[in-house]
């Protein structure tokens, strides 16, 4: 943590050996002191901590994935966070339950970026490829099991087809979608 104004460094994260690539702040609804946040590291791990007046804090440690940490983001309610990484997976953490796995979506193309819409329903996500998804917000009735955590039947939309009319597309994700959207984001809403 460095203080830009003072021109000083105020906290290093000890024990991480790799780079870190990504970081998130959780909104006030996770963390109402507004004080934690989100590191993911090139070594796919993610750390999540506290900055306070008494200094950094580790709350979690979890390793989601196999290579480097692309892109996390909390939704907006604070219930889950999010994370993506180069070999290919979305993953989802339940905040509220000391950051306990929901499960993941194995894409074909890597994500770089993740976004939540402001209603916490959809998920946007931009892949290696340059294409852009928007995928319906995963529960707990998607896991296929809690020993391997995925998520079945995910909705995944491309950026170009945000109408109700539209059917999922599995050209992105490695299992076939069987139901369609009950609704899809309207164009005025897109990010």
């Amino acid at each position: 943590i460095y203080d830009y104004h003072h021109q000083k460094i105020l906290e290093t994260i000890p024990g991480e050996n790799s780079a870190g690539l990504s970081l998130t702040w959780a909104p006030l609804t996770a963390d109402q002191s507004g004080s934690m946040f989100a590191v993911g590291y090139e070594s796919g791990v993610v750390k999540v901590l506290s900055y306070t007046k008494k200094g950094l804090e580790s709350i979690k440690k979890f390793r989601p994935h196999t290579d480097a940490i692309t892109s996390m983001c909390f939704s907006p309610d604070g219930e889950l966070l999010a994370t993506s990484s180069k070999d290919g997976l979305i993953f989802f953490v339940m905040v509220k339950n000391s950051f306990s796995p929901l499960g993941f979506t194995k894409l074909k193309v890597p994500v770089k970026s993740l976004s939540w819409k402001s209603d916490g329903r959809w998920r946007s996500f931009c892949c290696e490829d340059g294409r852009i998804f928007q995928m319906l917000r995963p529960t707990e009735a998607n896991q296929e099991s809690t020993t391997s955590y995925n998520l079945e039947n995910v909705i995944v939309v491309p950026h170009s087809s945000f109408t109700r009319k539209e059917k999922p597309t599995a050209a992105v994700v490695d299992q076939k979608p069987e139901e369609e959207p009950k609704e899809g984001p309207k164009d005025s809403e897109s990010t």
